[in-house]
């Protein structure tokens, strides 16, 4: 690959669109050289796991609701929503806010850390409802599904958005084009501006995923993919976007990351994409900094004995994983905080870990779970420190050697401590990785409660066929849930 240096330039000045970080990447995409088998082979664990957290997901009320809203859009051959029977279409653009909320709103899918964190399998729901509407194949599916990794993978190496306050939503709002345009194989003129528009709609505020954490930590990318279809549809009949997004005088550099330069790896021509490789599977339904704690945790419980005899526990990681799920914000030890915040919040999932020696995607929420006496007890005594050490070992250019965990010191009434380190979670990729068996162990452990016994078998031998799919079996790929799974969605506008 080759680094391209982004910066500003001044008032008046013009960028030449060949030096434009949005050209660059859609034209990366659609230059790019064949998708190697080990890749197709992870784009097909990875739809299984999203597939398996998007139906963990339905019975909860958001997902419900993002599905009623799409389905208040019909469209004859349009595209499917998760756990529907395929003979419900909508418009691909609601097909996307709808799945991609599923995949999203429990929080366990996939990962990867660079200078920022992110979820690249939010590009997944987008691509298969775009391949599903435009008569595409599971093999073009494919093909976009790798190059929205390999875009969001190369922005989030690249750009420092939450130091500046900005969310990962905004890597995701240039990604989720460029997958398209790989999918669809548009003309670069095309792509240019759909990338264009899409990336100017889609800055937010990291404000979404701090304090009382909403919902819309869930919606958001499932918006994003919706955006970047209707940028593809806009630009297809020939409409312009604002240019240039990233470099510009009031651009999203100048305007919302303080003027700084970043650098991003983008694709040589006929260079094979493979970023998404270094994308991190999640084990657990709860942020990926608390992994390698939760993993930690269940291996020590039976060491520690009697918890009641802790009297403090500090845990010393990365700045990252001490802001974004640690003890800086005194909401992460509410219990009656949303979920969205208590699956950010390291010391309730340390304490549950400890104490319960496993982790459950509903029981682990549940509000009784929450709200045990002895599990606030033990919350309470748990904080966060950030550590320069684990800092630049989380920042690590070199992903075998990246540490996403901490040391955890465990202080008992008599004065004695424990230390305890994890490098890693037990799900990480270095040095073995997940492999097939692994995803279909996490899906099962879904399916054995949401789906019959021949459904999930159906599931497993199409998707296992993905490169091979024609768009009516890409039609029929998501499994249809039990009755009674999807809650209903309330009553809005559509």
């Amino acid at each position: 690959m080759k680094t391209h240096h982004v910066t500003t330039v001044k008032a008046g000045a013009q960028i030449p669109r060949e030096r434009q970080l949005t050209f660059l990447l859609a034209q990366a995409a659609l230059r790019a050289g064949d998708i190697e088998d080990d890749v197709t082979d992870l784009v097909i664990d990875r739809v299984i796991d999203s597939v398996s957290v998007a139906i963990a997901a339905l019975s909860t009320e958001p997902p419900a609701r993002a599905h009623a809203a799409a389905k208040g859009h019909p469209r004859s051959g349009g595209a499917t929503l998760i756990g529907l029977t395929p003979d419900v279409t909508v418009h691909a653009e609601w097909a996307a806010y709808a799945n991609c909320t599923a995949v999203r709103h429990l929080d366990w899918s996939d990962a990867f850390g660079g200078r920022d964190l992110s979820h690249p399998s939010d590009v997944m729901g987008t691509m298969i409802a775009a391949a599903q509407q435009s008569g595409r194949t599971g093999r073009d599916a494919i093909r976009g599904i790798v190059h929205g990794y390999q875009a969001m993978l190369g922005l989030v190496a690249g750009f420092d958005l939450h130091h500046h306050g900005v969310d990962q939503m905004c890597n995701l709002g240039t990604a989720v084009p460029v997958g398209l345009a790989a999918l669809l194989q548009v003309p670069i003129d095309v792509a240019y501006q759909a990338v264009q528009l899409s990336s100017f709609l889609s800055t937010i505020t990291f404000q979404m995923r701090t304090g009382l954490i909403s919902t819309w930590k869930g919606n958001a990318p499932g918006f994003v993919g919706k955006t970047a279809i209707e940028a593809m549809d806009r630009a297809l009949r020939g409409e312009e976007s604002p240019t240039p997004v990233y470099e510009g005088p009031f651009g999203t550099i100048a305007v919302l990351l303080d003027g700084a330069d970043f650098t991003v790896e983008i694709l040589e021509p006929g260079e094979s994409p493979r970023y998404m490789t270094q994308s991190i599977p999640k084990q657990w339904s709860a942020d990926y900094l608390a992994q390698p704690f939760m993993d930690l945790a269940f291996d020590i419980r039976s060491e520690i004995g009697d918890l009641t005899l802790i009297d403090s526990i500090v845990v010393t990681a990365s700045e990252e994983t001490h802001d974004v799920i640690g003890s800086t914000d005194p909401l992460k030890y509410d219990p009656d905080a949303p979920r969205g915040t208590i699956d950010h919040s390291l010391p309730y999932m340390l304490a549950v870990a400890l104490q319960d020696g496993t982790w459950d995607f509903e029981k682990s929420f549940s509000n009784e779970r929450i709200h045990q006496p002895s599990t606030r007890e033990l919350w309470r005594k748990i904080r966060t420190q950030a550590d320069p050490t684990w800092t630049k070992a989380y920042s690590s250019p070199d992903l075998t050697k990246r540490k996403f965990g901490g040391r955890v010191d465990i202080t008992f009434a008599d004065g004695t401590t424990n230390t305890y380190i994890k490098d890693n979670a037990n799900a990480f990729i270095y040095p073995t990785p997940w492999g097939r068996a692994d995803y279909i162990d996490k899906f099962m452990t879904v399916a054995d409660r949401y789906l019959d016994d021949g459904e999930s078998a159906r599931f497993l031998t199409l998707v296992q066929r993905l490169p091979q799919l024609s768009n009516a079996e890409l039609h029929d790929l998501y499994p249809i849930v039990k009755p009674g799974v999807i809650r209903e969605g309330g009553r809005g506008l559509f």
